[in-house]
């Protein structure tokens, strides 16, 4: 049986052997640290590289003509960001930009160009993750355009949250605003009133999650769909992972 490779923090790169993981690493895999606020790719922005989150959050958001933003997708320990090389495409329409700084996994895009025909060992793995994304960006629109802020702001706390792994978050009003496409003082406001209620703690650069359970009761139910569809591509990633290491 092959030892199973350093822990990548990574749900998709946990699938591996050590064996695979070490030819990755031949690959040119890297870890990388990046700073919050940095942009990994740009709108329009020829992709050079796919990156698997470790311990950073990654946010992809959409850019209008007139310079306003909005969040379309988090991604974290859990996937991968990178998604339009799979399907043919060379360029994000998105921007890529670091959330809350951390580790992440770097691989130069030629990695995932097929060799004699024979495809990328993770292919099939990448693709699940793409029906992920999908459901993801069809609920962010969903909740962007029906649910109330305080529901909005609720999914977004568990949502990173969940992506991060901690209950501790860093980010800035304005920046959580811009994210969910209302204004600060509304945020502001309704960040007050959950600390009133002591299911979050609020402090300068970001909050702590007290109660996560009560968060979730008075979030939507996009928060519930996006979730359960997460959790069973890792569990799925995990049992796979460990059954592939069990036959080398």
């Amino acid at each position: 049986m092959a030892t199973t490779h350093p822990s990548s923090q990574n749900s998709i790169l946990n699938m591996l052997t050590a064996l695979q993981f070490a030819a990755l690493l031949h690959s040119d895999l890297e870890l990388v640290t990046s700073p919050t606020g940095e942009v990994l790719y740009t709108v329009g922005g020829e992709i050079q590289h796919v990156y698997f989150p470790r311990t950073a959050l990654v946010s992809l958001v959409g850019i209008s003509t007139a310079g306003e933003s909005i969040e379309v997708g988090m991604v974290g320990f859990e996937g991968f960001v990178g998604i339009p090389l799979l399907l043919g495409a060379s360029c994000q329409q998105y921007q890529a930009v670091t959330q809350i700084g951390g580790t992440l996994w770097r691989l130069p895009k030629d990695a995932l160009v097929p060799i004699n025909g024979e495809p990328f060992i993770l292919t099939n793995t990448l693709l699940r993750y793409a029906h992920v994304r999908l459901i993801q960006i069809v609920q962010s629109a969903i909740c962007n355009r029906f649910h109330t802020l305080r529901q909005r702001l609720c999914r977004w706390l568990l949502t990173a949250r969940d992506r991060r792994q901690s209950d501790d978050l860093a980010f800035t009003k304005e920046y959580l605003a811009e994210m969910i496409g209302s204004h600060r003082p509304g945020v502001a406001t309704t960040l007050a009133g959950l600390q009133r209620l002591k299911w979050i703690e609020s402090h300068r650069g970001g909050v702590s999650i007290l109660r996560g359970k009560d968060l979730e009761t008075a979030s939507c139910e996009c928060y519930a769909m996006v979730k359960k569809e997460a959790e069973t591509f890792v569990t799925d990633c995990m049992n796979h992972g460990r059954t592939r290491r069990s036959w080398n």
